[in-house]
């Protein structure tokens, strides 16, 4: 993992403004659930981490609160696709209230868009419905986990996850 900041000297002399990047290698393949669960960890460790950092980098610039990630793997749009769908499934069932001594992170569905290709009740109506989520995530990039395959992996990944929070 590495961190790259990124400067921006406004044409006029202004103030220089700063945004963090992380990058992140991820060179495993897409078999073992443990490894992978991992690397989704490490993203909200970050995401965390960088929202108590950047609170007054983001504020002065006006930019969203997103974690700005450079995911670098072998299979390119697989994984990513992979991480965000289990990134999103996590986000969106973080806001159901977790068991006691649950680990989830808080959740992010007040920062989630409305989309109407999720159905009724949005993002949180559709917390734990893969193929939806997988769908909405489609429309906005092709080939996000491209194959059964895949899903069955996202879906391996998911049970094992909540299975550690205790919400399942």
């Amino acid at each position: 993992m590495s961190r790259l900041e990124v400067h921006q000297q406004q044409s006029n002399g202004g103030k220089t403004a700063k945004r963090t990047v992380w990058h992140i290698q991820y060179m495993h393949g897409l078999t073992n659930t443990s490894s992978f669960i991992e690397l989704v960890e490490q993203l909200s460790s970050l995401r965390d981490m960088s929202q108590q950092e950047g609170v007054d980098e983001t504020a002065s610039l006006a930019l969203n609160r997103n974690l700005p990630v450079l995911l670098q793997s072998p299979r390119g749009t697989e994984h990513c696709g992979a991480l965000m769908l289990c990134d999103l499934m996590i986000g969106a069932a973080s806001d159901v209230p977790p068991s006691e001594g649950g680990t989830m992170r808080p959740g992010l569905a007040n920062d989630s868009v409305s989309d109407p290709s999720l159905g009724p009740g949005g993002l949180m109506a559709n917390a734990f419905c893969l193929s939806k989520m997988l769908h909405h995530l489609r429309q906005q990039r092709a080939n996000l986990v491209p194959d059964y395959q895949m899903f069955t992996f996202v879906y391996r990944v998911m049970i094992e996850y909540f299975g550690r929070s205790r919400l399942i």
